[in-house]
């Protein structure tokens, strides 16, 4: 049985497809509630949702008694609209688990490329307070965070660092009771040997650190 699409998705895919190929820029007025409403066979309650849908997230802006306005948004900026809408369920931190399985790889790659001998050594001061003898779970979640943010951080490519941001975003409300299952001493190690291999410049060798990091913490979660 084939699934009616929602009238406002209807909507906001033709204004976003609008946008998308440039008809309406930044800055142009989009055509009225009663055009939009005739032109795609809706009701204008339909046209407001989707309009309304837009606005929050930053595509479109509205002027009392004037309309509704394209506005610039950058890739970045579009990624920070859609934090409010990311909703996780039960279970979900294994899903972003295996995104930033893809994700931090590709970061350490163009970390080391990318980086100077000041930026990586500052990776080492935070993967010394990692190792301190008397750290506990809480303590080391924060650093854990900051040593992987660090690396998205100073990688070059702003997108990936903002998706790695919006994932971190997300783990802090949601993932922090499953983390602290996972055994401190192999975290520790693990984040020690991938720091000796960015010191290296060894890209390959960081690669397989950071894989076999994400995988392991993976696998203790599935048991």
């Amino acid at each position: 049985m084939e699934i009616k699409e929602k009238a406002s998705d209807k909507v906001f895919k033709y204004i976003e497809s609008k946008i998308i190929q440039g008809i309406w820029k930044q800055g142009d007025r989009i055509d009225s509630e009663n055009q939009l409403a005739e032109e795609l066979k809706v009701s204008r309650v339909s046209v407001r949702e989707a309009i309304g849908k837009m606005v929050a997230m930053g595509v479109l802006s509205k002027k009392k008694g004037g309309g509704s306005f394209v506005e610039g948004l950058s890739p970045v900026g579009f990624m920070d609209s859609l934090i409010p809408f990311m909703i996780l369920g039960e279970g979900d931190y294994i899903e972003i688990l295996e995104l930033r399985l893809a994700l931090d790889v590709m970061g350490v790659t163009l970390f080391i490329q990318n980086s100077s001998k000041e930026v990586i050594d500052g990776l080492d001061k935070i993967n010394s307070r990692m190792k301190e003898k008397k750290i506990t779970p809480e303590e080391f979640f924060i650093q854990d965070m900051a040593f992987h943010k660090y690396i998205m951080k100073n990688c070059g490519n702003s997108l990936i660092y903002k998706v790695f941001e919006m994932i971190l975003h997300v783990m802090g409300y949601h993932a922090k009771e499953q983390y602290f299952k996972l055994p401190l001493e192999e975290r520790i190690l693990e984040h020690n040997l991938i720091a000796e291999a960015i010191q290296k410049k060894d890209v390959e060798i960081a690669q397989i650190y950071m894989k076999r990091h994400l995988e392991r913490t993976i696998l203790d979660l599935k048991k």
